[in-house]
């Protein structure tokens, strides 16, 4: 009687793990997208915390122009971004 409830239950366990392998392949997870391919253009973004500040800057790199932008929030419209300086050619500062 142990016997045949042993096997049973390892017959429901691996009959679990094989439909939960047949789901997996069966509906994959979605590609990200978040980073660009070779030679597409796109954006990389990264937030800094700024010295004796309660806000983050946002750092965000324009791939197609090769070019730093840099973004504050905007203290007197909440919610909004401010460019904080002009943005940076990388190209021009690392000569790549």
């Amino acid at each position: 009687m142990k016997n045949r409830r042993f096997v049973l239950a390892a017959l429901g366990l691996l009959n679990a793990v094989l439909l939960l392998l047949l789901l997996a392949q069966a509906a994959p997870l979605p590609t990200a997208m978040a980073q660009p391919g070779r030679g597409a253009g796109g954006y990389v973004c990264v937030t800094a915390k700024i010295t004796k500040q309660t806000f983050e800057a946002l750092h965000m790199i324009d791939l197609g122009t090769r070019q730093l932008h840099t973004f504050v929030p905007d203290m007197q419209a909440q919610g909004k971004l401010h460019e904080s300086v002009a943005p940076r050619d990388l190209e021009k500062d690392f000569g790549k």
